[in-house]
């Protein structure tokens, strides 16, 4: 068990920041130039989920489509406008973090080893960035909430999108 689960909380929290904040409207370009599978707006994510209907890819979920189509007909206002580098499946899995051990400079990768006052976890990196892209920030914002439940940190979602929207750019929206 975590000893401070708000710190690692806070730490996801930065790390999508910072994934964010990198400048969309030279990667939106970029990934026009190297095609669909980087274009994570709703209506390439949608087409994607259509196409792999018809060939038989994933069986069973035509009505749940429907009501996705349905759902994303009247989309927010600042959806398309609102475009950023997105991870595409940011969960804490995903995310690599370093304990930086603030009184002897060590590092260590075991976020269980967290003593109280002592470490401080740092996003140091990502992995499986097969579905990242650019898309709205929404998309690993809804990731990050689920991964937090599901690892039964679901009383720390609300400080993860406090912590998220701090400094971000969501305020003005």
């Amino acid at each position: 068990a975590l000893s401070r689960p708000e710190a690692l909380v806070k730490s996801f929290a930065g790390g999508l920041q910072s994934l964010h904040g990198q400048h969309s409207t030279a990667l939106m370009r970029s990934a026009e130039d190297l095609g669909a599978k980087f274009d994570g707006r709703v209506a390439a994510r949608v087409a994607r989920v259509e196409r792999r209907l018809r060939v038989g890819e994933v069986a069973g979920h035509a009505e749940r489509l429907a009501a996705i189509r349905a759902h994303v007909a009247k989309p927010p206002p600042n959806v398309e406008s609102d475009l950023v580098f997105t991870h595409g499946d940011y969960c804490l899995p995903n995310v690599i973090f370093s304990i930086i051990n603030n009184q002897a400079g060590d590092v260590t990768a075991q976020a269980e080893s967290m003593k109280e006052n002592e470490a401080e976890p740092r996003v140091v990196g990502f992995v499986d960035l097969g579905s990242a892209g650019v898309a709205d920030r929404y998309v690993d914002l809804a990731s990050a909430v689920w991964s937090l439940r599901f690892n039964g940190l679901e009383k720390h979602v609300p400080a993860f999108l406090q912590d998220y929207t701090a400094s971000s750019e969501l305020l003005g929206h």
